[in-house]
Parts: structure tokens; sequence; C-alpha cells
């Protein structure tokens, strides 16, 4: 784990936002992996947030 992803781990739980933490490096990875937009990769990790 690199420290940027630590620093988003550690936002995402004094926001609240579990899923989001949690699903994070998965999600950048597959939307690299995807060539994803930015916008798309934000609102998927959102739906992630949403959904549990």
């Amino acid at each position: 784990m690199n420290l940027q992803h630590e620093r988003i781990t550690e936002l995402c739980e004094a926001l609240k936002l579990s899923f989001v933490g949690q699903s994070y490096g998965a999600a950048a990875q597959k939307a690299a992996k995807d060539e994803m937009a930015y916008s798309d990769f934000l609102e998927a990790l959102l739906r992630e947030e949403m959904a549990g």
C-alpha cells in the first residue's frame, strides 16, 4: 500500500465513507485497466457507498 492510498483510506474513515475506503484500491485498478474517465470512476465509487 502506498502513502496516497493510506491517506485516502484515512480520509474516507474520517468522512464515514467506509465502503469507498474499502473498495478504492480495486476500483482504481479496474478504472485504469478499463481506461475509465475520472467521473465514471468517481460515480462507481459513490454507487458502492450507496449500495453499502
